[in-house]
């Protein structure tokens, strides 16, 4: 949740919201005429398809066709990290771990972006900095 909590208006207070959501299906038909004629959400059911305020709260869009194919050349034959093992030191060992401030070295925002916008860049980069430079370390390429 943007706020991180929300209230349903009972007496029950505000609650904290601890966790994301993750949509995971296919389009049916071709994407690029989809995405000419119409929009890549429009699979999504008819209560959410067109809400602009439920889009605007998406903090990245990962098309899968856009990810290649698992191929055995992808596996090794060394030693590897279990799945449940890195999956535990993502989830315990870096959900803690802030890493909001590391685009601050490389580039900062224009008076154009949104505060909404703004936390979705600034959480998305901090995420991809987890997985790609856990020691919070990344470099500049050019």
């Amino acid at each position: 949740m943007e706020q991180r909590s929300f209230s349903r208006g009972d007496d029950k207070g505000t609650i904290q919201a601890n966790a994301g959501i993750v949509f995971n299906g296919n389009i049916d038909g071709d994407i690029e005429s989809i995405a000419r004629i119409s929009h890549l959400f429009s699979a999504l059911p008819d209560s959410i398809r067109n809400d602009m305020a439920f889009h605007d709260r998406w903090h990245a869009y990962l098309p899968g066709w856009a990810i290649p194919k698992m191929q055995t050349a992808y596996f090794t034959d060394h030693l590897g990290f279990i799945s449940d093992y890195i999956s535990e030191i993502f989830h315990e060992g870096m959900r803690n771990r802030n890493f909001a401030d590391a685009h601050e070295k490389y580039f900062s925002f224009g008076n154009h972006v949104e505060a909404r916008d703004r936390t979705a860049i600034v959480k998305t980069v901090s995420g991809l900095v987890k997985l790609l430079h856990p020691a919070n370390d990344p470099t500049r390429r050019r």
